[in-house]
């Protein structure tokens, strides 16, 4: 089965981060191996040249392999067994690494990837510096579906009343939570249903 991602934004605030780190391990321990919780400082894409095409490799920094994706398809898998030595293991096979993406070119990648499921952007605490909402304004940008992102705040927080208005005006998924397990809780249920709906 082709791999799904989950990218899970919002700000790195310590408390926030943290949570990020949660519903990443949540999204491993709760769905089949080919789902997975994306957070951008924890994977690297480069630019290469596999088969003669210009592909994306996306190698995550704590996961045993490479995804090899070219435009929005998935081309190859490049199973690893220590990921210390993914640039070894790179340079032994047919594929031409060449330039590291930066954050937004590889926010844009992933994006852009026909099997990126959803975007959670997580606002949890009132006191940071709005990061994702930002992250939130670059996908519109991108001209991604708004009905693939779900923006999910703590009902503790006040929300603006111009984000409110953004968010209705755009049509997006919003949902609210009390407490963390609620949150995770949630996800869990957005994701299965996600996938039920792919599947049929």
């Amino acid at each position: 089965m082709l791999p799904f991602f989950v990218l899970l934004l919002g700000s790195y605030d310590p408390d926030t981060y943290s949570l990020l780190l949660t519903i990443r391990e949540n999204i491993a321990k709760n769905f089949i191996e080919h789902i997975y919780g994306i957070l951008l400082d924890k994977i690297d894409i480069y630019k290469g040249i596999y088969n003669n095409e210009h592909v994306f490799l996306l190698f995550d920094k704590e996961n045993p392999m490479i995804y090899v994706i070219s435009k929005t398809e998935l081309v190859d898998t490049v199973y690893i067994d220590d990921t210390s030595k993914a640039s070894n293991i790179l340079r032994d096979s047919d594929i031409l690494v060449k330039d590291r993406l930066s954050v937004l070119d590889k926010f844009r990648i992933l994006a852009e990837y026909k099997n990126t499921l959803a975007f959670f952007i997580i606002r949890d605490k009132e006191l940071t510096r709005c990061g994702e909402i930002v992250e939130l304004l670059f996908l519109l940008k991108l001209g991604i579906d708004p009905g693939k992102v779900y923006f999910l705040y703590n009902n503790q927080i006040s929300i603006s009343s111009m984000i409110k208005e953004m968010i209705n005006y755009l049509g997006l998924n919003v949902r609210t939570y009390k407490s963390r397990n609620e949150l995770l809780s949630e996800i869990n249920s957005i994701i299965y249903y996600l996938m039920r709906r792919y599947l049929e």
